[in-house]
C-alpha cells in the first residue's frame, strides 16, 4: 500500500493558514498530507504503518514534495512542512528540500526523545544556515517537553490543542500558556497556538499576547491558498482595540497579558479622586501582591514619624508610629531600599516584630514611596503566613509605590504656600 502510494504520488496537500492574532492577518500555511484513496483512515495511521515496514522517511518526504509543489502561495507568506526528527537528516527527505529555505518552516514532529542526537542537530544547523526556520510541534504534550525546547532552541513553540481548547473556560490553561509566552519572549522564540475552534479562544490567547494561531475558527485545511477566516480576523481586530482602550473604571481583567492586571491597578490609582477610590485600590493592590493587608503611610521627617493613611479593608483611626522605635522603617525610608520582616528571623528588628505579631501577622514587605528622590512614604504588605516575599511582589510593590507617590501628593499633603511665591 506505501509503495503504491510512493509510486502513484497519491498524496493530497491541504493547507490550513495562519493569523496573526494581533492583527488577523494571513503570515503563512502549514502544509497537511491526505490520503484520497482512503479517506476512513487518518493520516497518522499511514505514517505510522510507512515506519512499520521500513518507508516512514520516503513517505514524509513525499508528503513534503507535495506541499511544496502548489505555486501562487501569497507573497510573504511562510510554508510550514512537517518532519519527524529521524527523517530529517535521510537522504529522502534531504533531496526534496530546495537549497532556499527562507520561507519555510520545519516542524519536529512525533513523540520520540531526540536531545543530544548529533546527526540532528548537524541537520538542523544546516537547515538554519539555509535559511529555514525550526518549530517543535505539540510543546505541552508528550515528549515535546522543556529538555528538547532547550536543546533545538526552536523559532516558534507550537502548543498543543490540549492547551489551547477551551482555554476561554479555563483559568489553569491560561496560566500555563501565559508562561510558555513569557519564556519563548525571552528565549526570542514565537508561539503558534493550535486547534482554536472558537472565537472566544482567539480572544482569551490575543489578550495573553500569543503572536499565531491556527485552527477551524480561523481556518480550515484546504486546497491552496485559503484566506483567514473574515470573522476570525475581526475578532482579533477587535481584541486589539479593547486592549487600547483603558478602563480604570471596568473590573479587574481576569486575563492577564502580561502586565494587564498590573496595568489596570496603576490606571485605578491614577484616576483615584476620593479617598474611597484609594481604599478599593487598596484591596486590588493586596490581590496583586498576595496579601492579606496593605498599608499607606505618610512620612513626616519634622515628627519623626510615619502617619498611616489608609489601608485595605477596615479603614484604621489616625496612627503615628515613631521611626526612632522602628529602626528598620527608618532605613526603608532614609535608604529608599525595601525591607522585609519575618517573624521567626531572630536578626530581625525586635520591635518591627512585636508591632506585627500583635496585629495577627507573621511578615512584612516594605517598601519606600519616593518622588523626585524625597521619601514621602511607606506601602507596607502584610500576610498571616510567615513566608519570604517573592522577587516579583518585591519588584510591584516597587512599581505600585511609585504611582502611590501622586496619591500621597493630591490626598494628604497640604501644599507650602512659599512654594508658590
Amino acid at each position: 500500500e506505501i509503495e503504491r502510494i510512493l509510486m502513484d504520488r497519491a498524496i493530497e496537500p491541504l493547507f490550513q493558514p495562519v493569523a496573526s492574532l494581533t492583527t488577523g492577518r494571513l503570515i503563512g500555511y502549514e502544509g497537511l498530507a491526505r490520503f484520497p484513496d482512503a479517506p476512513g483512515r487518518p493520516p497518522s495511521t499511514w505514517f505510522a504503518q510507512a515506519n512499520a515496514c521500513g518507508l516512514g522517511p520516503e513517505l514524509e518526504a513525499a508528503a513534503i514534495r507535495a506541499a511544496l509543489e502548489p505555486i501562487g502561495r501569497p507573497p510573504g507568506t511562510h510554508l510550514a512542512v512537517n518532519v519527524s526528527p529521524s527523517a530529517l537528516s535521510t537522504d529522502a527527505v534531504r533531496s526534496v528540500l530546495p537549497a532556499d529555505l527562507s520561507d519555510l518552516i520545519i516542524e519536529l514532529t512525533e513523540h520520540e526523545v531526540y536531545v543530544g542526537d548529533r546527526l540532528l542537530a548537524n541537520s538542523l544547523a544546516d537547515l538554519r544556515e539555509r535559511g529555514a526556520r525550526i518549530a517543535i510541534d505539540d510543546a505541552g504534550a508528550g515528549y515535546a517537553g522543556l529538555k528538547q525546547v532547550m536543546w533545538v532552541r526552536p523559532d516558534i513553540v507550537k502548543l498543543d490543542l490540549e492547551l489551547t481548547r477551551a482555554i476561554h473556560s479555563d483559568p489553569v490553561r491560561m496560566a500555563l500558556v501565559e508562561s510558555l509566552v513569557r519564556f519563548a519572549r525571552r528565549v526570542g522564540a514565537t508561539v503558534c497556538a493550535e486547534g482554536i475552534e472558537n472565537h472566544d479562544d482567539i480572544e482569551v490567547l490575543a489578550n495573553l499576547d500569543v503572536p499565531w494561531g491556527q485552527g477551524y475558527a480561523i481556518g480550515r485545511p484546504a486546497p491552496p491558498w485559503s484566506p483567514v477566516s473574515p470573522p476570525a480576523a475581526a475578532t482579533c481586530r477587535d481584541a486589539l482595540a479593547k486592549a487600547l482602550v483603558s478602563t480604570p473604571g471596568g473590573e479587574t481583567p481576569t486575563i492577564s497579558a502580561g502586565d494587564g492586571r498590573l496595568e489596570h491597578l496603576s490606571a485605578r490609582l491614577a484616576n483615584a479622586r476620593s479617598r474611597s477610590d484609594l481604599h478599593s485600590a487598596l484591596d486590588l493592590i493586596a490581590g496583586e501582591l498576595h496579601a492579606d493587608k496593605v498599608a499607606l503611610s505618610q512620612w513626616h521627617p519634622d515628627m519623626t514619624a510615619v502617619e498611616t493613611l489608609a489601608e485595605s479593608g477596615d479603614q484604621p483611626d489616625q496612627e503615628y508610629f515613631s521611626i526612632e522605635e522602628y529602626p528598620t522603617t527608618g532605613r526603608v525610608l532614609e535608604r529608599q531600599e525595601a525591607a522585609q520582616v519575618m517573624i521567626g528571623d531572630t536578626r530581625a528588628d525586635r520591635a518591627e516584630v512585636e508591632l506585627l505579631f500583635s496585629m495577627g501577622y507573621r511578615s512584612l514587605l516594605m517598601v519606600p514611596v519616593v518622588h523626585r528622590g524625597e521619601s514621602l512614604g511607606i506601602v507596607e504588605a502584610m500576610s498571616h503566613e510567615e513566608r519570604p516575599w517573592t522577587r516579583t511582589e518585591i519588584n510591584r510593590a516597587r512599581i505600585i509605590a511609585n504611582q502611590l507617590a501622586s496619591v500621597i501628593q493630591s490626598f494628604f499633603r497640604v501644599p507650602d504656600p512659599e512654594r508658590f511665591v
